[in-house]
């Protein structure tokens, strides 16, 4: 699922 990668990812640059 492309939304789960997008998700994802933004999830784990917000916590930088």
């Amino acid at each position: 699922m492309l939304f789960a990668h997008i998700v994802l990812s933004h999830e784990n640059f917000g916590h930088r």
